[in-house]
This record gives C-alpha cells, structure tokens and sequence, in this order.
C-alpha cells in the first residue's frame, strides 16, 4: 500500500473505558472552548468546561426508601396491594439480574413509586470481559466407569476432554426388515409363503458392499416331481448291446437342479446261452449316447429291472455327484431341451442276444433336487 503524507493511517485499535469530567465556572464569564483528553492504556479522562449557571427554584423532597426483606426469587412476585400513600411509597426490593444461563451480572431496586414499581440499576456496567475460545473433545467409557473432565490449555484457549461414562439406553423397537438398506422388497412384490434370499445381488452402504436379501419362493428350494409315463416309453425287439426306448423332458426351472431318478421296467430275452441274457436300463442326461449317467438297472434271470440313482460307470468308478461339484447339473432356466432332457435305454449285461421290450407297467419317476454347483 502507498502511503503519501497527510494520509491517515490506521495503526490499533482500543476499548477504552473514559471519565469525564467538567471544571465550573462562574456565570457571567468569558466562554471557554477548550477540552483534554488524557489516556493511559485502556483508561481516558475527557475534561472541559461546564458553565455554572443560576440557582434555581427548590425542588420536590424526595421520599425516603425503605428496604423490604421479603424472600422473593423474583420481580413476579411483588405485591400488588400496595397503594398510594407514604406508607408504601418508597419501599423496595433488591433483586439480582440474571443472564439467559442463570448467572448473575448485576443487581437491581424495584421502587414502588405510588402507582407502579420502577426498576432502578445499581452501578453502572463495565467493559465486556475476554471471552475464553473453548476446544471440547468427547470419549465414551465402558458402563460402570466414572465419568471425569480433564482441563488443559490456557485461560482465553481452554481445552476440556470429557470422559462420559456410556450408558445403553432401553431397548428400542425393531425396524420394519421393509425398511433395511440391505432388503429389497420392491423389485419382486413377495407372496405368501415367500422366504428371504441371496440372488448374487449386492447393494452399497457408506462405502461398503453388502449382500441384498429379495423374495425368493419357497418352491424353489423344495425338490419337485416328475413322472415319466408308460406312454412315453417305445417297445424294442432285436438284437442290440444298448437300445433306447423313451425320453422325457424337463421343463426349465429357476434354479440349478440335477435329476434324481427311480423306475422300474420288464425286458425279456428271446435265447438262452451259457451266459443268460440279463436285460437291465440306465438313464442318461442330456445325451442319449453320451450323455451323464444318473440312473441303472441292473438286469437278470427275471427280466425284472428297477432302475436307481447309479452314477459311476466301469470306465469311470468314481463317478459321484455333491450338491456343490457340478456333476449331472441343469443351468437354471435352461435353453437347450436336451440339457434337461433324460433318455432311458436297455443295456444287455449279459452276452449280446435278441430280447424285446413292452412298456407295459414301465414307470419313472424323476425327483428335480436343487444344487449350488458354485459352492
């Protein structure tokens, strides 16, 4: 800043408590026009000419005061039977004035004058005070911990760190699970019967992600039943190591699922040798030739053949399925018909040979178990 001669330049500025006085004069002298101003610190006196000028007529005596002890709290409670006479005139109560918080910053004399009471200050109020800056910090302790204040800083930039004692309040009410941040009731409108699930789906709170709970009916967690007809089985007669004679379909579900399979079925063979023929069935899915086999039964002298959940083969003895290994699994909601599709055929496990097949009485049955092939 550029600063030229004449300018007036601020230098500090001051709160300064000032006395003033007047020095008399006698009237009929000269005026005087002059004044001093003297300040050390934050004190200043201000003195200059005050004229005297000619008595006046007497004034009105004033009326004595008299101190009353009644042990009120407050100006609301004055009497209100006072009357106009020098017997009440002049009486008064002292009370102290206080601040919104209840402290006390003065006091002052409420004066019956007569006809009402006028409020008359003692003293006269001072320069305001330095206000402290207080920094408060907060720490809760375990129940049962005393709680306590620690005071640090200076006078005008006290810093107070409170250790409160944690108390748990009572027990509130649950909130609605509609309500929850993590549950999500209004994509799928859920039905009776309807359990809460985890789809995959997830949701973002403060920062951190959740899992997202929905409707999810309780069908499908519950195994469902299918029944493959004798009339969609096929008759066979000839000559033949495997012969298929029926399949049956599926309908897509919405979940993964594998098929658990029971039956039972009649095949007879037309010659006999040193070996007898032994007629028996599996069950392939998905495939009619390579497919994965979940079901078998084994032939024999009868020509009587129930059919089970059979999943190991001779090539492969270890064949078996977990609800989590993905073994002779259907996708939900499945595309392909053949992926959900089981194909029933004869298998000789006897030496090959004619035999024929009615599906007379042939039966099974198809128990659709959900899977987690994902573990």
């Amino acid at each position: 800043m550029t600063v030229a001669v004449g300018d007036t330049v601020f230098l500090e500025q001051y709160l300064i408590n000032t006395r003033v006085y007047g020095v008399v004069t006698p009237a009929g002298t000269p005026p005087e026009f002059w004044a001093t101003y003297e300040i050390q610190g934050d004190q200043g006196t201000l003195t200059m000419a005050a004229v005297l000028g000619p008595t006046g007529p007497a004034g009105v005596d004033a009326f004595a005061m008299h101190l009353q002890t009644d042990p009120y709290d407050s100006p609301d409670e004055l009497p209100n039977t006072l009357t106009n006479t020098a017997a009440d005139i002049g009486k008064y109560w002292a009370f102290d004035d206080l601040d919104a918080s209840g402290n006390v910053i003065g006091s002052s004399l409420w004066v019956w004058y007569g006809t009402s009471y006028r409020r008359l200050m003692l003293g006269s109020p001072g320069p305001p005070g330095p206000v402290p800056i207080i920094t408060p910090t907060v720490s809760l302790v375990p129940p049962g911990t005393a709680s306590s204040i620690t005071v640090g800083g200076t006078p005008l930039y006290p810093d107070w760190h409170l250790d409160l004692e944690e108390i748990p309040g009572p027990t509130g009410p649950a909130a609605a699970m509609a309500l929850c941040p993590d549950v999500d009731l209004h994509t799928t409108v859920p039905t009776p019967g309807d359990l809460l699930g985890y789809t995959g789906r997830t949701t973002t709170i403060s920062g951190t992600s959740y899992p997202l709970w929905v409707p999810v009916s309780v069908s499908q967690l519950v195994p469902g039943p299918y029944s493959m007809p004798e009339n969609a089985f096929t008759s066979f007669s000839g000559l033949s190591q495997r012969a298929a004679i029926g399949s049956f379909a599926i309908p897509p579900q919405p979940f993964p699922w594998t098929p658990v399979v029971w039956g039972h079925i009649g095949a007879f063979g037309l010659e006999l040798s040193a070996n007898p023929l032994q007629i028996g069935c599996e069950v392939l899915l998905g495939d009619p030739t390579s497919g994965q086999q979940v079901g078998r039964g084994f032939g024999n002298s009868l020509g009587e053949v129930n059919i089970m959940p059979h999943y190991s083969t001779p090539t492969t003895p270890g064949g078996a399925i977990t609800p989590t290994n993905g073994m002779a699994v259907v996708p939900a909601n499945h595309s392909s018909p053949a992926q959900g599709t089981i194909y029933i055929s004869l298998y000789n496990d006897g030496n090959i040979g004619v035999y024929q097949f009615s599906p007379t009485d042939a039966q099974v049955m198809v128990l659709v178990m959900p899977v987690n092939p994902g573990g």
